[in-house]
């Protein structure tokens, strides 16, 4: 997870509403106040969440938590990188009979909570090649690209995870066959990864009547339907989780969708760069799509045929 301190976004991904940071905490360097509401059956209940950042002391805590009014719904968060602080505050906390979470695990479990059912008719639905043949570069007859591209969608390539990558090679080749592999081997690893894939292909939306959609969002809400389709998940959330790193987005065909005539480019992938999600696009001539031009674009040219 790649983010600095608890956000509105965040609480909004745990369900709450109406999140406002609290005023009388405005100046305080060292933690972040919000209060928010969330129902419970009939009940609306007001929460307030106090972010305590890893330069934070017990003492300093305990100056905060004495002017915020004590409640069953008043709720601690730390940092995962502040272990040492955090079990100084944690202890404040367990006195205080406040409970106390991990920024990081807090989100991570929202996140596997609301993709449980997504990911398990992925992995389910994705049927594996028979007689898959491990993919090579061109260029490197001893490269494993299929786990070249596990680590670049989990973000274990050291300062790529957040680019955008290009598959280009042409018709018939297997990139689909590769996109389906990779997301199905990211499917089965996901908990353990903490990255859940969100797979697009074009089966996906060619029946879509593109005159009614409104961009990209909208076919990225429809494939998420195909796999779940009682999945809630609004844009917004969609885009929360690409920017915290907490999903990877493989795309086949993207210049298929770009190319059609009646759909409009309105989602920047420019700006989704910037996030810390791994972005995979399949495309079969990248000289027919115009939207790829950021500077860390790697392209990955396909074999004609797959060399074992």
């Amino acid at each position: 997870m790649h983010q600095q301190g608890l956000t509105v976004q965040d609480l909004t991904l745990l369900g709450y509403s109406d999140v406002k940071k609290d005023e009388r905490f405005s100046a305080n360097d060292i933690c972040l106040v919000y209060n928010a509401l969330a129902v419970a059956g009939v009940r609306q209940l007001s929460a307030t969440f106090v972010y305590f950042k890893s330069r934070a002391t017990r003492a300093q805590a305990e100056e905060v938590l004495s002017r915020i009014q004590q409640s069953p719904d008043l709720y601690v968060v730390v940092p995962l990188s502040t272990m040492n602080n955090k079990s100084e505050i944690s202890n404040l906390c367990k006195a205080r009979k406040v409970e106390c979470f991990v920024h990081e695990d807090l989100i991570w479990k929202r996140v596997e909570t609301l993709m449980k059912e997504y990911v398990k008719s992925l992995s389910e639905s994705i049927i594996p090649e028979k007689y898959f043949v491990q993919p090579r570069r061109d260029d490197d007859s001893k490269s494993e690209l299929d786990q070249e591209l596990i680590d670049f969608m989990t973000g274990k390539e050291q300062n790529k995870k957040g680019n955008l990558l290009v598959l280009s090679a042409s018709a018939g080749v297997g990139k689909t066959t590769l996109a389906r592999h990779l997301t199905k081997l990211l499917a089965e690893r996901s908990f353990a990864n903490r990255v859940i894939p969100i797979y697009v292909e074009s089966q996906h939306w060619s029946k879509i009547q593109f005159e009614t959609i409104d961009g990209l969002w909208d076919v990225i809400a429809n494939s998420l339907k195909t796999y779940n389709s009682s999945l809630n998940l609004t844009q917004e959330i969609f885009e929360h989780m690409l920017k915290i790193g907490y999903v990877s987005f493989i795309f086949d065909g993207f210049d298929e969708l770009c190319g059609h005539r009646h759909f409009t480019y309105r989602m920047s992938l420019h700006k989704r760069t910037k996030c810390h999600s791994g972005f995979l696009l399949t495309i079969h001539n990248i000289k027919r799509s115009p939207f790829f031009e950021p500077p860390k674009i790697r392209v990955v040219s396909a074999p004609k045929s797959w060399r074992g």
